[in-house]
């Protein structure tokens, strides 16, 4: 190939890649997380719901200043992701990366499938366009504490449940910005204790989403087909 048509080939890869976050079609499920506009958050469900994808498309949306279901803060903003470790983040990580306007990152920014957003630490950068300057983090619970004291974000992403303990750490660094926190998990035997949360859901602290995987709510929004038939869920 010439390289003329690789520059062309290059250029159209980056074109695609900028246009994914403009065509998304949500389920009811996603477009109703995505609009809540409370500074703490949960969506407690089991898979194939779409939670990943709606908290990937949340945090891309945020650091750009593009929200379309609400006021966020303006860029350039702090955006952290924590979950248990970075193999775990890896689904969340792969759907961040396929939002991403390629042309508005730094060039150094990267995804390997199966590893996650690469670097040391993982971030993603925002070097042009309305973003510029945000800046999006990793960090697991395994890191502990100490990965994430002393920082100040606009948002924070939970992807599986915190301790209470690292609940308690992660709250207090969204208190200068009066940053949001959302919360998406699946319930699981060996997830840590979550009796705190529920106490707090109960307790009118924290709203709670929570849908059900059935044909409608996997079905986006004018779509001719659901991403999944009854029979399948059945």
């Amino acid at each position: 190939m010439s390289r003329r048509a690789l520059a062309f080939a290059a250029s159209a890869s980056r074109r695609s890649a900028d246009e994914a976050i403009r065509y998304v079609r949500w389920t009811r499920p996603q477009r109703l997380f995505l609009e809540d506009d409370r500074r703490t958050a949960i969506w407690r469900d089991g898979n194939r719901l779409g939670k990943s994808w709606a908290l990937a498309y949340e945090v891309i949306a945020r650091c750009r200043g593009r929200h379309p279901f609400k006021r966020t803060h303006p860029p350039p903003i702090r955006a952290l992701i924590v979950g248990h470790s970075l193999e775990q983040m890896e689904p969340l990580m792969a759907a961040i990366w396929r939002f991403l306007p390629r042309s508005e990152i730094d060039e150094r920014c990267g995804f390997d499938p199966g590893r996650g957003i690469t670097g040391k630490p993982p971030r993603i950068l925002f070097t042009s366009g309305p973003g510029a300057g945000s800046v999006v983090s990793f960090a697991t619970y395994r890191q502990g504490s100490q990965r994430v004291a002393g920082g100040a974000y606009h948002f924070i992403g939970c992807d599986e449940p915190a301790t209470e303990s690292m609940f308690g750490e992660l709250r207090p660094r969204l208190l200068t910005t009066r940053g949001d926190m959302r919360i998406n998990f699946t319930p699981t035997p060996d997830a840590p204790p979550q009796g705190w949360l529920r106490d707090l859901v109960e307790a009118g602290t924290v709203p709670e989403h929570n849908y059900h995987l059935s044909e409608a709510t996997v079905w986006p929004e004018g779509a001719p087909r659901p991403l999944l038939y009854q029979a399948e869920i059945d």
